[in-house]
């Protein structure tokens, strides 16, 4: 598993290097719910969100778009895509 990017509303957000064959998405975690957002559009790709967690995701990827892309990117060419701390280690 890669290493956290951030956390919002208690949810985990995660980029893997084994999914060359999608968009820039982020996997959005907690416990055994999983979910896949799209970084530029924040399209739902897979799985479910609550609404509130869906929407707290938009905001942030909206807010960090560029920092979601490059982490993204990182993440493809195998390093470490580093850590989003804004606003402290739970983005709400």
């Amino acid at each position: 598993m890669s290493p956290r990017w951030t956390t919002v509303a208690g949810w985990g957000l995660y980029f893997y290097a084994a999914e060359r064959h999608l968009r820039p998405h982020v996997d959005v975690r907690r416990g055994g719910e999983h979910a896949t957002v799209d970084v530029v559009t924040g399209e739902l790709l897979a799985g479910e969100l609550p609404p509130r967690v869906l929407k707290a995701v938009r905001r942030v990827l909206a807010q960090h778009r560029d920092e979601a892309l490059t982490a993204f990117n990182a993440t493809l060419e195998h390093r470490f895509p580093g850590n989003l701390e804004a606003g402290g280690d739970d983005v709400q």
